[in-house]
């Protein structure tokens, strides 16, 4: 039986968070696991170690104060944006 992870991390404005999972996603894949990291905000080219990366479509912070969340094209996420990533972390 093989072991599996799956990692799900969104920055959505600094990286902190993705770094810490991509170091935890090496090192759970280095242990043996089959391990799928979903990744909301973009690729950073991190090294993911054995890891697999499944993009979901990208969203962040329009500034500093967290209070609107927009696409890569800078438009605020619409009920079409969340459907469509919803799917792909079920089908994950």
């Amino acid at each position: 039986m093989t072991l599996r992870a799956l990692f799900h991390v969104q920055h959505l404005l600094g990286i902190g968070h993705v770094m810490r999972v991509a170091q935890v996603a090496r090192e759970t894949a280095a242990l043996g696991l089959q391990v799928t990291v979903l990744s909301g905000g973009g690729r950073l080219g991190l090294d993911w170690g054995g890891a697999e990366v499944r993009d979901l479509p990208s969203a962040r912070a329009r500034d500093g104060r967290f209070e609107v969340l927009v696409d890569e094209g800078g438009r605020p996420l619409d009920g079409a944006f969340h459907q469509r990533r919803r799917g792909l972390v079920l089908e994950a």
